[in-house]
């Protein structure tokens, strides 16, 4: 298939509001204990809103699902609003907001590159990070390890867990659009990372535990040009 197509940015925006309904109704179940805790006369309203979730769930997936059939030649902008970032940060903040009972499994390092900041999109960046934090966990991972460093004067990070892994021929596939080895997964999450990251002007490569041969999981590795020191956005 054609990546470059004019579905993507719809394919991209169901994607992610898939992964954010799904996180809202997951969050509601646990709130309210499945429904056995609420007052009666709020649970009409409970149900609403989850009833929505699912209705909008069942309409991104429709619309991923559609966007796989499209094949003309445009790409969503991903370089449009582009500034001043700490990556250390604003990966911290992702995981207090949106991974917050399992917070005290996501452990972080910045050796040396506290303060160092680097261009681009927060809203990107986010799900980039979001997308490996999320991939990880539905790997079955109990502990994610996030160091930030500065190597050959870029931002270095890598996200290391011990979920399932993969063997090579997955791994030689992992950043392929449309590829997925979850039963309703639409091959997209783990593409639009590595468009994130090339669309910053940084790296992306996954390495596999289990081919290495001592562990399970995977370890992802990113560099971002650090603010100042060439950190001009190149085309995807």
């Amino acid at each position: 298939m054609n990546t470059t197509t004019s579905s993507r940015p719809a394919r991209w925006l169901a994607h992610e509001l898939g992964n954010y309904l799904a996180a809202l109704r997951t969050n509601l179940n646990l709130l309210y204990g499945r429904g056995e805790d609420i007052p009666s006369r709020d649970r009409p309203r409970w149900e609403r809103v989850l009833n929505s979730c699912e209705k909008l769930e069942a309409m991104t997936k429709d619309m991923l699902q559609l966007g796989k059939e499209a094949d003309t030649d445009s790409q969503p902008p991903l370089q449009s609003g582009f500034r001043t970032v700490d990556l250390p940060t604003l990966v911290k903040r992702i995981c207090l907001r949106e991974f917050s009972d399992a917070f005290g499994s996501i452990l972080f390092s910045r050796a040396g590159a506290s303060g160092r900041q680097v261009f681009g999109n927060e809203t990107l960046l986010e799900g980039a990070f979001s997308n490996l934090f999320r991939n990880a966990f539905a790997a079955g991972a109990t502990r994610i390890e996030v160091d930030f460093r500065l190597l050959a004067g870029k931002l270095a990070v890598s996200v290391e867990d011990n979920g399932h892994g993969c063997g090579e021929e997955i791994l030689d596939k992992i950043f392929e659009d449309d590829f997925t080895t979850k039963k309703d997964g639409a091959g997209l999450g783990m593409g639009l990372v590595r468009e994130i990251v090339h669309a910053h002007g940084g790296e992306i490569t996954a390495f596999s535990k289990n081919v290495l041969g001592n562990a399970s999981g995977l370890i992802i590795l990113l560099s971002f040009p650090i603010k100042g020191e060439g950190s001009k956005p190149i085309k995807p």
